[in-house]
């Protein structure tokens, strides 16, 4: 899930709790690993809008691959 502005968000997407740190963009992604499975999820947000590009989205999936397998 990937959202450009928490503050102003109006798909359901947004969880209360998220809208209440002040931040503005963000995405969530999966952590899984190597047999597929769901080990948590890593959020990143930050302080401005943003709109989150393939690659940068291609970077976070990798290093929340690592994670789950750590």
């Amino acid at each position: 899930v990937s959202v450009c502005n928490l503050q102003t968000d109006d798909s359901g997407d947004v969880r209360p709790g998220a809208k209440a740190t002040g931040l503005s963009g963000s995405i969530a992604v999966p952590m899984l690993a190597g047999d597929g499975s769901v080990r948590g999820v890593l959020g990143v947000a930050q302080a401005t809008e943003h709109d989150f590009t393939e690659a940068e989205i291609d970077a976070l999936l990798e290093v929340a691959r690592r994670m789950a397998e750590a």
